[in-house]
């Protein structure tokens, strides 16, 4: 039974992302208690500008992979790790030049992290398309690494932003190191295909701007909050947003499956189970929040962070909402259609900025906690709109569960 469950595509994409986010949260806990709110805040808001960056900087490449591989292009993995590997090159002479010239270490730092960022995000994507329950085992293998390293800065080292990045940029270069060697993966220059490379970026420029509107979606609360508030409370925020955000560990799970089995073709009925399951657990998990949120803030992360608890509160109101952008998202990236996401994110963006411009000065890091509830309810429910109507699925399909998925999903456990 055990092995069954192993093999299934979801049990261990769940199983992965527990142990990643379980080790995340081992992380966060260290990370706070070695920083505190003054820099915890300076440290998220250099790595929210990273992140970015990041997302600019990778051109659309791997949003493309899910599209192609539908094309069954003989050779399409080692086509784009020749052309990833290229742009990894060239991006990182760069960012080295681009360190020498700055003042700031900090911000050097940052500025190493971002082509290394970029590389391991790309390999991760392309690979999980491939074999998915290979690379979330090395994703588990890498984090664990990584917070052993936490341990030993937490333990030797002094405060300092710095001592983080760098263990960062160790830790997404081992993940490089990991996906390269397990899917033997091989530079060959007869595969740096230039035409593929210019229609990757034909197609993946609006995924890449749709991905970098979601984040702004997430992130760009911590960097206007900058403009009116302390590092500290930026501190809080992030601490609050982050306990929230952990709800988010089960759909990104489903999400990672269904976008491979989107890849190869349209997966209705899977999208509908999975959007029921996380509807129901994320609204029970809402419970335990409301009643010990406050105690499981200090525990995790001392009296410090007291602050993030209302910030918590109210940014869950969003996140049940979004589950369901992240859900079929998926299936419209695979199906080529681009622009989905993009009208949708791009209403949401809009209106996410221009409430943290009103509320924060007048609410502060509770205002921005609202305006990511108003940017995330309007996502999500657009969403849920055009798949609606585009698949004719009724009411409902998307919040009652049926015998046959019933059935489906109790066959997980038992193996049938």
């Amino acid at each position: 039974m055990i092995k069954s469950l192993i093999k299934n595509k979801y049990v261990f994409s769940l199983l992965s992302k527990f142990s990643i986010v379980g080790l995340g949260l081992l992380d966060t806990i260290l990370i706070n208690r070695y920083l505190g709110p003054q820099l915890k805040g300076e440290y998220v808001y250099v790595l929210n500008i990273a992140n970015m960056m990041s997302i600019l900087l990778n051109l659309g490449v791997y949003q493309a992979y899910p599209y192609f591989k539908r094309k069954k292009i003989t050779n399409l993995c080692d086509r784009f790790f020749s052309i990833m590997f290229v742009q990894f090159m060239v991006f990182s002479m760069s960012a080295f030049f681009v360190a020498l010239t700055l003042e700031n270490k900090v911000y050097s730092a940052i500025t190493i992290l971002i082509p290394i960022a970029i590389f391991a995000k790309q390999l991760s994507q392309i690979t999980m398309i491939e074999k998915i329950n290979l690379r979330n085992l090395i994703n588990m293998l890498n984090q664990s690494l990584f917070t052993l390293g936490l341990v030993l800065v937490y333990l030797i080292s002094s405060k300092s932003v710095l001592a983080i990045i760098y263990l960062s940029i160790l830790k997404e270069f081992m993940l490089i190191l990991w996906l390269i060697r397990s899917y033997k993966l091989v530079f060959k220059p007869a595969y740096l295909d230039l035409e593929l490379f210019i229609d990757s970026i034909k197609f993946g420029w609006m995924p890449l701007l749709t991905l970098f509107l979601l984040k702004i979606n997430y992130r760009i609360d911590v960097i206007l909050l900058r403009y009116f508030v302390e590092y500290k409370e930026i501190g809080y925020y992030s601490v609050g947003a982050s306990l929230a955000g952990k709800v988010w560990i089960i759909p990104d799970a489903f999400k990672d499956v269904l976008l491979s089995k989107a890849a190869r073709k349209d997966s209705i009925d899977d999208i509908l189970i999975s959007l029921k399951i996380n509807l129901y657990i994320s609204l029970l998990l809402f419970l335990p929040l409301y009643l010990w949120g406050e105690g499981i803030i200090e525990l995790l992360y001392g009296s410090d962070f007291m602050d993030s608890y209302k910030v918590s509160l109210v940014i869950f109101i969003g996140i049940v909402p979004m589950l369901y952008y992240k859900l079929i998202n998926p299936l419209f990236i695979s199906r080529g259609k681009r622009d989905v996401a993009f009208r949708v994110l791009l209403i949401a963006a809009i209106t996410n900025v221009a409430l943290n411009w009103c509320l924060i000065p007048w609410l502060g890091i509770i205002g921005a906690a609202l305006a990511s509830v108003c940017s995330y309810s309007i996502c999500g429910f657009l969403y849920i709109y055009i798949f609606m109507k585009e698949f004719s699925i009724e009411v409902s399909d998307l919040f009652v569960l049926k015998k046959h998925e019933i059935d489906r999903i109790v066959g997980v456990f038992v193996n049938r």
